[in-house]
Formats: structure tokens, sequence, C-alpha cells
């Protein structure tokens, strides 16, 4: 993973990361093309790995080594990429005034590339970057739905609070006593709920008087039947929802197991183990 990084740097580099030697394609890339390395925070890699050569292509560009599997991922293009869209999404990151040289850098790479990582000391708008690029990922690239995801609830609540602040269709998957009050009306809980209490009234103008002697045989049955129901809901309510927020944990979920993302975000992944970050990509 070492080789991977880094594909985009929001802010200024640790000091640790300055002194740390660049991997090998970086380091070639930014030989062969120094005004890029110059005008832009994220080095290309000399290499594509988006045919079947590219170990050919990777061993002649950088030195005669063959790439690293690593490398090589951190090299490609998503699959499927529109890329007419792609152009478009990165002339309009130019003009967005919220983003700053390097941040705008950092979610530019991440449209364009299968594996991104962004680094970045504290304080540096890792978490705004991360609600950009899921806003170009669902506005302007498309994809539907996209999960974003930490192991910590906080980062996870940021990142849900954001979206929702841009207009994005966005849910919370969660145990509601491990989020703040505000994201309540992002629950998934809460959204079940609201269309439960809607069945209910019509349901109990529907049903005609039941005789005492079948109220605990139907009682069985709409219990059985309502946690049936309760899962079908709640798969309703996501696959209509552009960005999906949960833990790593959550997202290995029944719920969520049937769902193919077209695209995963880890927020504060340096913090997570790497058992845990498998979960949401397996």
């Amino acid at each position: 993973m070492c080789e991977m990084l880094v594909a985009g740097e929001v802010g200024q580099l640790d000091a640790w990361a300055q002194r740390a030697a660049l991997p090998p394609w970086r380091q070639a890339a930014a030989l062969q093309v120094p005004a890029l390395a110059e005008a832009s925070s994220v080095a290309k890699p000399s290499f594509r790995s988006t045919s079947g050569d590219s170990s050919r292509m990777g061993s002649e560009q950088v030195g005669g080594s063959t790439p690293s599997r690593c490398a090589v991922l951190a090299s490609e293009e998503p699959r499927g990429l529109n890329r007419e869209r792609l152009m478009a999404a990165r002339s309009e990151l130019q003009g967005v005034k919220d983003l700053n040289r390097s941040q705008r850098c950092a979610v530019e790479e991440a449209l364009g590339r299968r594996c991104t990582i962004i680094q970045g000391p504290p304080g540096t708008g890792k978490t705004h970057v991360s609600v950009k690029i899921l806003q170009n990922w669902v506005e302007k690239l498309g994809m539907s739905p996209v999960l974003a995801t930490s192991e910590s609830n906080v980062a996870v609540d940021n990142i849900a609070l954001g979206l929702s602040r841009l207009g994005i269709k966005v849910v919370r998957v969660g145990r509601p006593d491990k989020v703040r009050e505000q994201m309540e009306a992002l629950m998934l809980d809460t959204l079940v709920s609201r269309q439960n209490v809607a069945e209910n009234l019509q349901l109990q103008e529907d049903l005609p008087a039941t005789a005492c002697g079948d109220a605990d045989r139907l009682d069985f049955s709409s219990k059985k039947r309502q946690l049936r129901e309760d899962f079908e809901r709640r798969s309703k309510i996501l696959r209509e929802m552009q960005v999906i927020c949960a833990t790593t944990s959550a997202a290995g979920g029944a719920v969520l197991s049937s769902f193919n993302f077209q695209g995963i975000l880890v927020d504060e992944v340096a913090q997570a183990t790497e058992i845990s970050t498998v979960v949401p990509i397996q």
C-alpha cells in the first residue's frame, strides 16, 4: 500500500512524509514531467494499466523495473468510466470556490482513479474533500449508489450532514443511540418508522373487526409479516438513495450485503485497522 501513497495531498505534507522516499513510479513521473510536478500537488504515474500489457509499459517507463500490483492499481481508471463526464467534471472543478488548490487536485484525482489515497495533516479539510468527492461521483459521474464509511461514528455523521446540506439523497445506517441528535432525520430507522406509521394508520382503517379468539393467531402472523416487510422497506429506502453512510462494521450487515456500490469512500482510513476496511470493500 505504501507504493500507492500519495495520490492526493491536502495541505502541507507531514514532516515524516516529506522525509520519506517517493515510490519509483512517482519519482519517474516527477523526473519525466517536471512541469506537471510543479503545477500540481499530485504526481501522475508514468504508466497506465488499463490494457493487458500494463506490466510491459510499466517496465519500460519506470527504470526497467516491473511495477507492483499496488502501483498498477493506483494508476488504473475506474471500469466503465465515461470520459466525457470525467472531463466535464474536472473542468467544472476549476471554478469551485470552496476548494483550495490542493483540495481541488485531490478531488480531481479521485474522479479518475480506481483507487486513491488522500493524505493531509489535521485541519486541512480532508472531510470537506470527502464530501466533494462523493458529490461529484453522484452528480457529475452518475455513480449511484455509493458508500461513505469510516471506523468512527463521528466521521460518518460529518459526511452525512455535509452531503445533506448539498441536497444529496443520503441515509445514515446504524444504531440511533450511537449518533448525534441532528442526525435523526437522516437515520434509516427514522425513515422506516415514518413509513410504518403511515401504513399502520391505513391498515387500521381497512381491517374489519376481529373476533377475540383469532387475536393471538393474527398477532403472531402479523409480527412475522412485519419483520419481512421491515427488511423490504429498508432495502427500498436504501435503493432510492445516492449515498449510504455507515461505519465499517455496519457496512457488513445483511441489509447492505446485496448492494453493488459504484464507489466506496473510507474516511480517516489511517485510523482504521486493515480488517475493518476489508468489510465494506469485500
